[in-house]
């Protein structure tokens, strides 16, 4: 089974959906990557379209208080 990256994660299993564009992942790197959002991480993709984790981003509703998200 390969897996996929692009906006989330696919597998080509039984014909299933892969978007075009979508990078093909380990599934070490597709498990990592779990483990790093179960953790608290964000995944998003870089510049190639793979999938990498990153610190949560603040959404446009928090607001930096005394140093901190809000």
């Amino acid at each position: 089974m390969a897996i996929y990256y692009k906006d989330g994660f696919y597998n080509d299993e039984n014909g299933g959906y892969v978007p075009q564009g979508a990078v093909e992942i380990t599934e070490q790197t597709y498990r990592t990557l779990l483990e790093g959002q179960s953790a608290g991480k964000q995944i998003i993709a870089d510049r190639m379209g793979k999938p990498i984790l990153i610190e949560p981003q603040p959404s446009q509703a928090q607001e930096l208080k005394d140093g901190e998200w809000i």
